[in-house]
């Protein structure tokens, strides 16, 4: 017998897909993958801020040893090289001067009495006061201050600059650079040792009254 050929004769028809997934060109996909790394790097940059301004007490044992300390010598800084140049080379001249870390200041220094000793460490030794530096700056680091104390043998100089909201911790061994999260407070207390320093219109405290 003659084998007959099987034929299918269901009707197929082509599979039809609803939503044709659009095509995504490289430009998109680059512009994607950049708005994606600058989210991730904002982040990680707002992370890293918050931490770099963290209190103090974490860090520098420094502010500890202020805070133990019972005896604070404050000098006070010559006019600023910068704005105040004649100013400074004038007062330059005298013979009343130590140098600290290569800046000038007036000898002798003022011991500071007990009754201020307090008011040193609530400000100074304030630990939310002081952060690492989170740019290079360019103003010229110039202190107006400078205070120092003994612990343990260890010399410590704290050098106090305005103009930057800046700070310098040296000891024999060590230095450090701190941004200030304010100076009003500072500047106020230290007013009473401004003494020999001319006040013009760069001084910290303005022009004489």
């Amino acid at each position: 017998p003659m084998e007959h050929e099987v034929r299918d004769t269901t009707q197929h028809k082509p599979n039809v897909v609803d939503d044709v997934p659009p095509v995504v060109s490289t430009k998109t996909h680059t512009k994607t993958k950049r708005w994606l790394l600058i989210a991730v790097t904002s982040i990680l940059v707002v992370f890293w801020w918050a931490m770099s301004r963290t209190p103090a007490s974490r860090a520098p044992a420094w502010v500890n040893s202020f805070n133990a300390s019972t005896t604070f010598s404050v000098y006070e800084g010559l006019p600023h090289p910068s704005w105040e140049t004649e100013l400074l080379e004038q007062e330059k001249q005298r013979s009343d001067l130590a140098n600290i870390d290569g800046f000038d200041f007036y000898t002798p220094s003022v011991a500071v009495n007990e009754k201020q000793i307090l008011q040193f460490k609530e400000v100074l030794g304030d630990n939310d006061l002081y952060y690492p530096p989170l740019v290079l700056k360019d103003c010229g680091f110039h202190p107006d201050f400078a205070v120092e104390w003994t612990d343990s043998e260890t010399h410590y100089q704290l050098l106090i600059c305005f103009t930057c909201n800046e700070v310098q911790i040296i000891s024999e061994d060590s230095r450090r650079n701190y941004d200030l999260t304010h100076t009003s407070g500072i500047e106020t207390l230290l007013s009473k040792y401004s003494i020999k320093r001319p006040r013009g219109p760069h001084h910290y405290l303005g022009e004489a009254p």
